[in-house]
């Protein structure tokens, strides 16, 4: 009887560890820093993106930093997408010609 309930409580360690460890495995963050151009900007009821040059799709959380951005212009952009999704969330944006100032 021992036995049999060591054997269950190791198999149920080894089930939490394995559901946890693929359920955080893939949330690593990836953060990329890009001099690229704004060419379409849009928003929804609850969202705000821009579309750069190179097709990518970038949301913005806050509305102002949305609307100080112009289309047609170059912008040195981070953001940060998890490893296994295709939403990329600004974090910072600078203009090409301010010197590192907004």
């Amino acid at each position: 009887m021992m036995k049999k309930a060591i054997f269950i409580s190791s198999l149920f360690v080894i089930l939490v560890l394995v559901f946890t460890t693929y359920v955080f495995m893939d949330s690593s963050v990836i953060s990329v820093t890009e001099k690229v151009k704004v060419t379409t900007k849009d928003q929804s009821e609850t969202e705000q993106w821009i579309i750069l040059a190179n097709e990518k799709k970038v949301y913005i959380a806050d509305v102002s930093i949305w609307a100080l951005l112009n289309e047609d212009e170059e912008y040195i952009i981070s953001y940060e997408s998890k490893k296994n999704s295709d939403k990329k969330i600004l974090t910072s944006v600078v203009p090409r010609d301010f010197n590192g100032q907004f």
